[in-house]
């Protein structure tokens, strides 16, 4: 990752960076933490509901680890939304394009982790998630989800990952930056 070296550089002590995968039940949100993990994609891959929460550790290097908290979409886990967003320094919102439900959804998981963390749009990223099932289109963000950063990701396009890590390197930078400023 390009962000590994200006972590090493300029986060010297040893940390762990939090980052929220949350949004709607099936939304990708496990398939998208595994593959920004470093897993391969795995099409056909049974669904297992995520109950509660899912951490996966991606070490940035030998003093920073990147915590990506995989949050339950199910609503019955709702009540432990503030102690699974205390400290998060970045959030990922996750949709699928096919689900127009899903998207209106966002909203209520943005205010749960984001507003409540006093995350800025530089430190959130949207993503709408393209099964290739409906040719879906992805539709301008309404509220204050229009200031966030969005983007499309197609699960059948053999660049899916790069995108994704892309993605995640940028976050990562965004949230060293404030890290940075607040000291």
């Amino acid at each position: 990752m390009r962000g590994a070296e200006e972590a090493r550089r300029n986060y010297p002590t040893s940390k762990a960076l939090k980052v929220c995968i949350v949004g709607p039940k099936c939304s990708g949100k496990t398939a998208l933490a595994r593959a920004l993990a470093g897993a391969p994609w795995e099409s056909g891959r049974r669904y297992t509901p995520t109950v509660g929460v899912r951490i996966q550790e991606v070490s940035i290097n030998k003093n920073t680890t990147l915590e990506l908290w995989d949050c339950s979409g199910d609503a019955r886990y709702e009540a432990y939304h503030p102690a699974v967003a205390s400290n998060a320094e970045g959030l990922i919102l996750v949709y699928t394009l096919s689900q127009p439900k899903q998207k209106l959804e966002l909203e209520k998981w943005y205010h749960d982790f984001a507003a409540a963390n006093h995350l800025p749009a530089s430190v959130c990223q949207i993503i709408g998630v393209d099964t290739g099932v409906n040719n879906s289109k992805a539709s301008a963000m309404e509220g204050r989800l229009a200031a966030l950063p969005h983007m499309v990701l197609v699960l059948k396009n053999p660049e899916a990952n790069a995108q994704l890590l892309h993605v995640l390197d940028g976050l990562l930078q965004n949230i060293l930056k404030r890290k940075r400023s607040q000291e």
